[in-house]
């Protein structure tokens, strides 16, 4: 008799299954929210590439100290403009090329707005030049022409620990600087 009633509780069960699957109303599928949690792999973007930009040093030509580009990598996460000085600033004296920034700079902080960019040196920029007029045309010129390649860029401040100074010798540095200016020769 168990055995009779369990075979009609299984052919019940099989039926109203079979009659819901098979009905036309079909319950419909609930949406399941989905969080991101902490430690969820994520979607890394494509790495941007690294950028070259271009620095100056002072080489000799003709018996005559001329500024020549050198080009440097500049890693993705960094701002060019900052890296570039940065490099500007530490690529030390070389055979036959001479870094035309006073040994010692150091970029304190840098502020573009308006198309004009404010660099802030510390002192060594000041206590260490030992150019006289052809050095001082240089050491701009360096920096202007650095800072050149950079389209939003069209002139530039010269700070000394927040301070502006009015020159290194003879170029007026208490105003702004057009950067496409000719400081440093020809070339």
């Amino acid at each position: 008799m168990k055995k009779g009633i369990t075979a009609i509780l299984i052919i019940l069960v099989a039926g109203i299954a079979a009659a819901l699957y098979f009905s036309k109303e079909r319950p419909q599928p609930v949406p399941v929210p989905v969080t991101i949690t902490p430690g969820s792999p994520k979607v890394e973007k494509p790495a941007k590439p690294e950028k070259q930009v271009t620095i100056y040093h002072i080489s000799i030509e003709k018996d005559r100290a001329v500024l020549q580009p050198a080009s440097v990598t500049v890693p993705p996460q960094e701002n060019p403009v900052e890296s570039a000085l940065k490099m500007l600033f530490m690529q030390g004296d070389k055979p036959l090329a001479a870094n035309p920034i006073p040994k010692g700079t150091r970029l304190l902080a840098l502020k573009i707005k308006d198309n004009l960019a404010t660099i802030n040196l510390n002192r060594k920029f000041q206590e260490n030049f030992q150019g006289g007029t052809e050095g001082e045309g240089l050491t701009i010129g360096a920096i202007c022409r650095t800072l050149a390649q950079f389209p939003k860029i069209k002139r530039v401040q010269i700070l000394v620990e927040g301070e502006k100074i009015d020159t290194l010798g003879n170029i007026d540095l208490s105003e702004p600087l057009d950067v496409r200016s000719n400081f440093g020769g020809d070339n």
